[in-house]
């Protein structure tokens, strides 16, 4: 399973994609093959510059790199800046991947007793 969800991503990526919402309710599991659903946050990642994350109850699935990301819309992005939030964007589905990864071995989601900052 986890081969099949690192190779979803990965097809993501290079047609151009970023997921954005990775976590379990997400991963659809059926007769051991992994479906990816709720492509609502997704975008191409060329058209990703507008991010809100008013999703709290996925807070620990989000990748840190989207915060600065956030913070970076706000202001016009050069080539070299823009190149550096795409590969941002993407290193931010691999963190949700790693984030899955450990629910899945230890049956439980990390972060769980954290209560988060709604000002972030």
């Amino acid at each position: 399973l986890a081969f099949q969800l690192s190779s979803a991503i990965n097809c993501l990526h290079e047609n151009g994609m970023v997921h954005l919402d990775l976590h379990s309710n997400n991963i659809l599991v059926h007769q051991n093959s992994i479906k990816l659903a709720d492509f609502g946050l997704s975008r191409r990642i060329r058209d990703a510059g507008q991010i809100s994350l008013n999703k709290f109850d996925t807070m620990p699935y989000i990748g840190p790199e989207v915060f600065g990301i956030i913070r970076e819309n706000s202001r016009y992005l050069n080539t070299s800046e823009e190149d550096k939030k795409i590969e941002k964007l993407k290193k931010s589905d691999i963190y949700s991947i790693g984030v899955l990864f450990w629910e899945l071995s230890s049956g439980k989601k990390p972060f769980a007793d954290i209560t988060y900052d709604l000002s972030l």
